[in-house]
């Protein structure tokens, strides 16, 4: 209950404090004494921070050691129990452990490329830029990108297309391609495509710890509750 109550009250202030912004950005707009202390409780970059990734990681031996309990005692009566909480607990520990372990493996970048251009992917496939289409609304403004790139396993062998457009990503060799920007290229009426790239082992973890928690919390709504002095 301790550290719950320290998550909450350190994140209430962290929620309202902008972050990640350079240390004389918080000197200035703050008066000193709190700008001195938001900077030395690290609330602002407070969720990397070692207050925030210690309380969680207290949180989540808690919860690891509530569960395991819960689940002895069961065991140990040999009584059927109402198991719905005891999944969304471990989704949650599942949840919480994997989203750590993005926070410290997830790896993001980008990468301007025109028609024509190549580069290789970790897997050791090439991704070629077929065309990059960019659409204008009559009055010039930006109207859709669309990037078109060939995933082939050598620049020699024929691959497959596909198309990467905004809110159209593409995922493949555990990558995700977003289509993020463009900016002229060096010759007058061309154009460059600009790619945010991402890699997040943790991503299927996170995806199933949302399957498990959504178990846990339809058994816990519909398992009818077991009656005092029945015996099962």
């Amino acid at each position: 209950m301790a550290v719950l109550t320290a998550l909450i009250l350190f994140s209430i202030p962290a929620t309202m404090i902008p972050q990640n912004q350079s240390p004389s950005f918080y000197l200035q707009r703050y008066p000193e004494t709190p700008g001195h202390l938001i900077l030395a409780l690290e609330l602002d970059h407070f969720y990397s921070s070692i207050i925030f990734l210690t309380l969680i990681t207290l949180f989540w031996i808690n919860l690891l050691l509530c569960t395991a309990g819960r689940f002895s005692r069961q065991i140990k009566l040999r009584k059927k129990g109402r198991y719905g909480p005891d999944i969304l607990h471990l989704g949650l520990l599942l949840l919480i452990g994997a989203s750590l372990f993005s926070f410290l493996n997830r790896q993001e970048g980008s990468i301007f490329l025109k028609a024509g251009d190549t580069m290789i992917l970790p897997s050791g496939r090439y991704l070629n830029m077929e065309e990059f289409i960019f659409e204008q609304y009559p009055d010039g403004r930006p109207k859709s990108w669309i990037s078109k790139v060939n995933i082939s396993d050598s620049p020699e062998t024929e691959g497959e297309t596909f198309e990467i457009a905004v809110n159209r990503p593409l995922r493949i060799d555990g990558l995700v391609f977003y289509q993020a920007s463009y900016r002229s290229a060096s010759r007058v009426g061309e154009y460059e495509s600009g790619l945010m790239l991402t890699s997040d082992p943790a991503r299927i973890y996170i995806l199933m710890s949302f399957f498990i928690i959504f178990c846990g919390l339809m058994l816990t709504l519909f398992q009818p509750r077991r009656r005092k002095g029945v015996n099962n």
